[in-house]
């Protein structure tokens, strides 16, 4: 509509220049109809562009709401996992796996008598005592996770003893 418009007021502009010229206006007069054509052509090839321009960025649109859409989803469903892992206690080891490894940490072998395990028990904090290994941070570090391992088993030890 608005290029109707401005091609009439130019159609106007260029008619009266024509009326003072007779020569243009013969030229003219036979390229009228090609003229009109064109400039009808010229308008709807911008008018498709245009509108394809639109639909593309529609498309655009469209697709960057179906991304954030499913990267919701996604982010939604990691934290559902988070939650229920969160919820879900981890399966622990049988009474006997842990005593196992009670026995494995004082280094002694399965079924040994309490006296026995005491012993063991001092031997290894003389050996693993974090006191030993002040100067060294790893070492530190790694005698503090022995030492509480074995003060674990020897404590679970200690309490099966006495009932």
């Amino acid at each position: 509509m608005l290029f109707d418009r401005i091609k009439n007021i130019i159609k106007a502009t260029v008619n009266d220049q024509l009326e003072n010229n007779v020569t243009l206006r013969k030229i003219i007069s036979k390229e009228e109809n090609d003229f009109d054509a064109e400039v009808t052509r010229l308008l709807r090839e911008q008018e498709n562009k245009r509108r394809q321009e639109e639909l593309e960025a529609q498309r655009m649109a469209e697709n960057y709401r179906r991304q954030e859409e499913l990267n919701r989803q996604q982010s939604q469903r990691q934290q559902q996992r988070q939650t229920h892992q969160k919820q879900t206690p981890p399966s622990s080891p049988s009474q006997e796996d842990k005593e196992r490894q009670y026995y494995k940490d004082l280094e002694v072998p399965f079924g040994t008598p309490f006296p026995e395990i005491k012993k063991a028990y001092r031997k290894l904090i003389k050996k693993y005592h974090p006191d030993l290994y002040q100067g060294d941070k790893k070492k530190l570090d790694i005698a503090q996770e022995i030492t509480r391992k074995i003060n674990e088993a020897y404590t679970y030890f200690e309490n099966k003893s006495k009932n």
